[in-house]
């Protein structure tokens, strides 16, 4: 997707989120990556955050304030500003 019309940026966000079982027990992740770049030579960040508790409600409580967070975080990153 281009950043804008008169760009040549190219821009695309890949998001996974969802809960998998860790080493110390259920967690919830949630991660981001943007790929950007120009003319196919593209770049990466990787943003994400992760929460672990073996308290199941804990993990529900929290999960929606830590996709919240990272997408505020997602919102403050200018790809175009990036790739310069």
């Amino acid at each position: 997707h281009p950043v804008s019309d008169a760009s040549t940026v190219e821009a695309s966000w890949q998001r996974c989120t969802g809960l998998a079982d860790g080493e110390d027990g259920p967690l919830f992740e949630d991660f981001a990556e943007l790929l950007y770049g120009e003319d196919g030579n593209f770049r990466r960040v990787r943003v994400g955050v992760v929460l672990t508790s073996n308290d199941p409600d804990y993990l529900d409580r929290m999960s929606g304030e830590a996709s919240a967070l990272l997408s505020h975080i997602l919102g403050t990153i200018d790809a175009e500003a990036l790739a310069e």
